[in-house]
């Protein structure tokens, strides 16, 4: 309320991380979980948003699409990134409202299984975030070792970061 006072136009946001439902051993607490006492707390009449960073399940695996174990297409997914993102948008949408926006602040992929997979993962998350009506915001964060933007990379890297991001 302080901040939209103060500027009606701000966003207000709660940050979350990709672990969904992940506990970690107790380390971590999950976002889904955290997201629905934040909601009951807040309630669904303010206006907030998430700020939600959409790194793949396992960290060093950007091949997103081939290996399900921890994210697949269900609710109950260990873990919420590019291939399976739109369960936690659509639960966001079914749960709160679709005026509590979404806003992909933070990705980041290594290229530990090689620069075409990491870009493939960058534009695989982000085309899926362009075609979710509830995602307003793509940012990159940090692409490690990355040479998409560079002349080291070949025309192929080039062409995807030009025409698609």
């Amino acid at each position: 309320d302080e901040v939209k006072s103060r500027n009606s136009a701000a966003r207000v946001c709660v940050c979350l991380d990709h672990c969904w439902t992940e506990k970690d051993n107790g380390k971590v607490f999950p976002a889904k979980t955290f997201l629905d006492m934040f909601a009951s707390r807040e309630g669904n009449a303010k206006d907030w948003c998430v700020a939600y960073h959409c790194y793949p399940a396992s960290l060093y695996q950007t091949d997103i699409w081939s290996n399900h174990t921890y994210n697949p297409k269900s609710e109950s997914a260990r873990f919420v990134d590019g291939y399976n993102l739109e369960i936690m948008t659509g639960y966001i949408k079914k749960n709160f409202g679709a005026n509590h926006r979404v806003m992909l602040t933070e990705q980041g992929f290594t290229d530990a299984r090689g620069n075409d997979k990491q870009a493939a993962c960058l534009v695989y998350t982000y085309y899926k975030a362009k075609f979710d009506d509830m995602i307003d915001v793509f940012h990159i964060y940090e692409v490690r070792n990355v040479y998409l933007f560079s002349e080291a990379g070949n025309k192929y890297k080039r062409f995807i970061a030009e025409k698609c991001l």
